[in-house]
């Protein structure tokens, strides 16, 4: 399968302290941040919700011991092939946006390869950041992933799924750069919906649950993150 080459970071941003009072400007800050990256990055962030006012789903159960999923979510995008330089610098001018509202040290940055396995997104998103079992090298990781489990997610009617397949030199040295955590996930799911309600619903259907059910041949539930999340720059 020939993958086209489309750079993404995704930023898991932790807030500070003090963060909920320094963030209250935040949807207008980071609009003028897009605006300003330039056209050659796509920039997209969303805000965790916390509550969703709905029973969890299976996903939130078997990670609920695993790392807490972060408050903002920040995705550059692009499709140049000039290497990294344009999407860490606008990674850079978002984390100095956002400034002291975040606690860098609880905050990750994951550098990698988006692949769009079906068509689609959305103003609400699932965020699963993914640790694999122990006993798999990161090369059986993702031959199960882009591979039989590739295919299992594809049958899931209705959803619009990305894998982010993960470049860990990148990862670390833009983790460096910001001055967030060395810790860097083995993959990122990013699924879109037009609400979170959607999101749960589709996340608790008969078909996810037999998808489950091959995660667990290669996923470290209990080390990996997941939560929903609302676009604030839509």
């Amino acid at each position: 399968m020939t993958v086209p080459l489309n750079r993404k970071i995704v930023l898991t941003c932790a807030l500070g302290k003090n963060g909920a009072a320094e963030a209250k400007d935040l949807p207008s800050t980071l609009r003028a941040t897009r605006a300003s990256i330039g056209n050659q990055v796509s920039l997209s962030i969303s805000i965790l919700v916390e509550e969703t006012g709905l029973p969890p789903t299976p996903h939130q159960m078997l990670t609920s011991e695993g790392p807490k999923p972060a408050n903002l979510v920040c995705e550059l995008s692009s499709e140049s092939s000039e290497g990294w330089s344009d999407l860490f610098s606008a990674a850079s001018e978002v984390v100095a946006q956002l400034g002291s509202a975040i606690d860098r040290s609880r905050s990750s940055a994951f550098a990698g390869n988006e692949v769009a396995i079906t068509s689609g997104t959305g103003p609400a998103l699932l965020v699963f950041g993914l640790r694999r079992q122990q006993n798999l090298s990161h090369k059986e990781f993702m031959s199960h992933w882009f591979g039989d489990h590739l295919e299992v997610g594809k049958d899931v009617e209705g959803v619009r799924y990305k894998q982010c397949h993960v470049d860990e030199g990148a990862s670390k040295e833009l983790a460096a750069r910001l001055g967030f955590s060395d810790r860097v996930w083995d993959g990122v799911v990013l699924s879109y919906f037009d609400d979170v309600a959607a999101g749960v619903a589709l996340m608790s259907s008969e078909a996810v649950s037999g998808a489950i059910e091959d995660e667990k041949a290669f996923v470290d539930h209990s080390q990996s993150s997941f939560g929903y999340y609302q676009s604030i720059t839509s």
